[in-house]
């Protein structure tokens, strides 16, 4: 059975305007927790990512609003 991962989010607006970019973001997906096989998601791109494991294909298209770094 495959875990759904939770997403953990933070609002940056509590960050210091000077503090903003410092941070990175980078989405990875994979069919399961171990890391080695996720690839990298592209942010607000039309491109989508395919992946899948025993219990679903799955097709994933990421979109972050107000997301405007690579």
């Amino acid at each position: 059975m495959t875990k759904i991962n939770r997403t953990v989010t933070r609002n940056l607006n509590t960050v210091p305007i000077e503090n903003k970019s410092k941070y990175r973001l980078q989405v990875t997906a994979g069919p399961g927790y171990d890391t080695a096989y996720h690839i990298i998601v592209p942010v607000n791109q039309q491109e989508t990512v395919t992946f899948e494991n025993d219990c679903a294909m799955v097709s994933l298209c990421v979109r972050i609003k107000n997301y405007t770094g690579k």
